[in-house]
This record gives structure tokens, C-alpha cells and sequence, in this order.
């Protein structure tokens, strides 16, 4: 990557100035503000080579620094072809020139990568409320995409003979699964799951234990537990009771391994209450066609769990 012997020259003569430590804390939190001396700055450096680009591909280089690592060339597509009109330039030519450039790495087929210098550039020209507004958007497609792949995932992996290739896709892409999880959540929390993230939690939720089962055996227990807790505090339970249970014995069962006994109180009183408050309104709750399935539901995970 050439930005790097720019980079290690300026970070040498600042070595002089800055205490290790205090350096690699400001190269982490402002690196193109601190990458920079009288002479040289890599921010200018990559700033000459964005103004060289047309529209689309600056365009492009913006919308794909969403992802946290490497990404391939689908999600690629997914978010380039949302915000922008690619009829007259095809993808593929955007990827290609931008590869040829030095501006997008290409550590596998048909993966690519943005330098983190170069992400931050991107990040730093789209300060106006209106660039902001746009990096958001495209973050959501991008949580879209890969929550909709999370659910192909899940498909694959119950199917005959695919487990091994569905664990493998999910290592492949494991950072942008857990970013995304967690923007998912997010989005949850700011009631912010409409269009195309919509679509895609519908499928994400759908046989919502087999999607919980899948991320216990793909995640450490602490980011589990992390997503499944942020996924209960934003179930409504009006309209979505059944995945309240769901999450509650799942959460038990996997806090019975992990966490303290009271913890564990905590949440299966959480859970007895629920349920008590489902059958205190059976008057109203009788006609609603899933309150048996609810209850069902209940003890079934109850009895599974407790076996288990």
C-alpha cells in the first residue's frame, strides 16, 4: 500500500514530539490529523488521488468505507448500486479502476478492502448533515445486506451437507456479521427498521431459535448474550410475544453457563412474569389466535432447556 512509507516517515519524525503511547492513541482516534508535518500529509496524499476520480468512483470509495474490514464484491454491489446510478458505469469497471488506483485493496478474489487511512478520509469529507445523512443510509443497506445473508447463512447451514460451508462463509465475513449485528440493534433501539432493513428482519426473525442457535455456535458467549439482550429490550410485546419467550429461555439457558446465579434469578423471574401476566388477561388473550402457541412455546423451551 503506498500510503504506508508516507505514513511510517511522518509517524518517525514524530517520535521526537509524542510519548509511544500518547501517539498510538492519537493515531487511533485522529490519524490524518496526526499523520502530518510541514511538508508531507498523508490526508493531502489521498486527497490527490480522490480529485483524480470521476464522480461515481468517488461516489463509490464513500459509500463502500461502511464496511470495518474486507468485504466482497456483493456487498459491494448492494451498497454502491442503493445510493448510486451505476447504468452508465458498471461496477465491476468502479471496483477495477479504483484497485488499479491504489485506493482499494484486493487481499483475495473478489474481495476488497479499504485502507483505514482512507477510510477515515472518507469519513472526513462527509462531515455535512447532508453527507452524514447519506453514510447512515448507506450503513443500513449494508446491515440490510448482511442481516439477509445471516438468514441465508442459517438456511444453509440446516441444509443436507452445507454446515461446513455455511461456518466457513460465516468466518469469512465474521466482522461484518458483528458490526452489523450490532447496527442492527441500533436500529432497533432508534425504531429506525423500515424499508429494505424491514425485509430483512422479517427474515432474520423467522424461525428465530434456529437463527439464536446458529449465532451461539458462531459467536464468543459475551457477544451473544450481548445481541440477544439488546434484541429482547426492543420485542414489543403486544405484537411480538412469542420471540419475547424465545429470547428469555434462550438467555436463561445461556446465562445458566456463562453468568451468575443471580443473573440468572433475575431473568427466569423476567420470564415467570411474563407468562403469569399472559394468563392474568386470558380473557382477552383466549381469542388472540397465538396465546396457545405462546404458552406452548413456552414450556416446550422450558423443558428443552432444563434438559439440556
Amino acid at each position: 500500500m503506498w500510503l504506508c512509507p508516507l505514513a511510517l516517515c511522518i509517524v518517525g519524525s514524530l517520535l521526537s514530539d509524542y510519548k509511544e503511547d500518547r501517539l498510538i492513541r492519537s493515531l487511533e482516534k485522529e490519524p490524518l490529523d496526526v499523520l502530518q508535518d510541514d511538508e508531507i500529509s498523508v490526508e493531502n496524499a489521498i486527497k490527490t488521488s480522490f480529485d483524480l476520480l470521476i464522480q461515481t468512483e468517488q461516489e463509490a470509495l464513500a459509500v463502500m468505507s461502511v464496511f470495518p474490514g474486507s468485504f466482497d464484491a456483493d456487498a459491494a454491489e448492494a451498497v454502491i448500486a442503493a445510493g448510486m446510478d451505476t447504468g452508465a458505469r458498471p461496477i465491476e469497471r468502479i471496483l477495477r479502476s479504483l484497485k488499479n488506483r491504489s485506493l482499494l485493496e484486493q487481499p483475495s478474489s473478489c474481495r476488497y478492502q479499504i485502507h483505514q487511512l482512507i477510510q477515515a478520509f472518507a469519513k472526513k469529507i462527509g462531515q455535512t448533515e447532508a453527507s452524514r445523512q447519506v453514510l447512515r443510509q448507506n450503513e443500513i443497506v449494508a446491515c440490510s445486506h448482511f442481516i439477509s445473508r445471516l438468514a441465508d447463512n442459517v438456511n444453509m447451514y440446516w441444509s443436507k451437507d452445507k454446515c461446513k460451508e455455511s461456518v466457513e462463509a460465516f468466518n469469512e465475513d465474521r466482522h461484518n456479521f458483528e458490526y452489523f449485528l450490532k447496527v442492527y440493534v441500533h436500529a432497533m433501539e432508534k425504531r429506525n427498521v423500515d424499508g429494505l432493513l424491514q425485509t430483512s428482519s422479517r427474515r432474520f426473525l423467522d424461525e428465530f431459535p434456529q437463527k439464536c442457535m446458529y449465532l451461539e455456535m458462531c459467536l464468543l458467549p459475551s457477544f451473544y448474550i450481548l445481541i440477544l439482550e439488546g434484541v429482547l429490550k426492543n420485542f414489543d410485546t403486544e405484537s411480538q410475544p412469542i420471540h419475547i419467550i424465545e429470547l428469555l429461555c434462550l438467555l436463561g439457558h445461556e446465562k445458566e453457563r456463562w453468568a451468575t446465579k443471580h443473573s440468572i434469578k433475575i431473568l427466569w423471574n423476567r420470564r415467570s412474569k411474563f407468562i403469569l401476566g399472559i394468563i392474568l388477561n386470558l380473557e382477552q388473550m383466549v381469542c388472540h389466535k397465538s396465546f396457545f402457541s405462546i404458552v406452548t412455546h413456552a414450556f416446550f423451551l422450558e423443558h428443552h432447556y432444563l434438559a439440556t
